[in-house]
């Protein structure tokens, strides 16, 4: 079950370790709280040392083009988070205590924005405050 069911316009400027940050800017290795709402610009920045809910552990653009549509950019994040959960986690899915989830372009930042890019968090499947990178963790 994929918890964080929202869709984002991807934007804007990340604070360096704490913070407010815009998700346009997260990158790799960055930590972050849940949002509030289900269009997502801003997140609450944690240092992933700090007790904290999500991990963002892969970022991929979709190709340029028209907008395809929300089932084909959701399933895109869907295979293409899996595909990079194992290689960062250090184990299979089905094996670990963590899931996964996505936040991705919405129409308006597609044509507005030319947002094409898709990034993929990680979180405790329980939903426990994670402590520490999951980086190579084996969770």
């Amino acid at each position: 079950m994929v918890r964080l069911a929202f869709v984002a316009a991807l934007a804007l400027v990340v604070s360096a370790a704490c913070g407010s940050g815009n998700v346009f800017e997260l990158k790799v290795g960055e930590c972050f709280d849940d949002p509030t709402d289900a269009t997502v610009t801003d997140v609450e920045m944690v240092d992933c040392e700090e007790a904290h809910d999500n991990e963002v552990y892969a970022v991929f653009d979709m190709p340029d083009g028209d907008f395809p549509g929300v089932s084909v950019i959701e399933q895109a994040a869907l295979d293409g988070c899996f595909e990079a959960c194992e290689p960062y986690v250090g184990i299979d899915y089905g094996s670990s205590i963590l899931d996964y989830s996505w936040l991705v372009p919405t129409p308006k930042s597609w044509e507005d924005g030319d947002d094409r890019e898709v990034l993929c968090i990680v979180y405790d499947l329980d939903l426990k405050k994670l402590t520490g990178s999951v980086k190579n963790s084996g969770m």
